[in-house]
C-alpha cells in the first residue's frame, strides 16, 4: 500500500477511503481495516493500483494508526497514522429560516467539523405530511441551492 485519501472522517463513519498501491487486485478476497475496525470494501472499484472501502463507526474520534489490507491470506499494512476519525459535524445556524415555496433560495450552515462529510446534502422536510419538499446535493466548499 503506498496511500490513503482522505485522510479525515466523522466519527460516525461513511467515509470513502480511496487506498492507492500496486497489485490490489491479484486475490480472490480483499478485506479492509483501519486498526481494529472494518473498512467495508467496495469490490467493484477495486483495480491493480486502487481500491475504496466505506468507514464504520469509530468508539471516539482519534487517530488510526494502522491500515491494514487482507488479500486472500497475504497482509498488507500502511502504518504511521494514515487516517483520523473525527469529531461528528454540528450545526449551529441555519439561515435563513423561512424561504419560498418555489425554492431558489441560498441557505447558509454554520457548524463545526463540516469540512469532514464527503458529501454534503441538505433536505427540506415536511414534518406535517412526513415528506422530503427538496433535495440539495453540494460538493464541499460549493452552494447549495434549496
Amino acid at each position: 500500500m503506498e496511500g490513503v485519501y482522505p485522510a479525515i472522517g466523522p466519527q460516525s463513519g461513511g467515509t470513502q477511503l480511496a487506498v492507492t498501491g500496486r497489485y490490489l487486485n491479484i486475490g480472490s478476497t480483499v478485506e479492509a481495516w483501519l486498526d481494529n475496525l472494518p473498512c467495508t470494501v467496495n469490490t467493484s472499484q477495486v483495480s491493480g493500483t486502487r481500491l475504496t472501502c466505506v468507514t464504520s463507526r469509530a468508539p471516539a474520534p482519534g487517530p488510526v494508526l494502522n491500515i491494514s489490507l487482507k488479500i486472500d491470506n497475504a497482509t498488507r499494512v500502511l502504518s504511521g497514522n494514515p487516517f483520523n476519525y473525527t469529531q461528528d459535524p454540528t450545526i449551529m445556524e441555519i439561515k435563513p429560516l423561512k424561504s419560498f415555496a418555489s425554492g431558489g433560495r441560498m441557505i447558509t450552515v454554520h457548524g463545526t467539523n463540516l469540512d469532514t462529510v464527503q458529501n454534503p446534502e441538505m433536505v427540506v422536510y415536511d414534518i406535517e405530511h412526513r415528506m422530503i419538499i427538496n433535495k440539495s446535493v453540494s460538493t464541499k466548499g460549493s452552494p447549495a441551492y434549496i
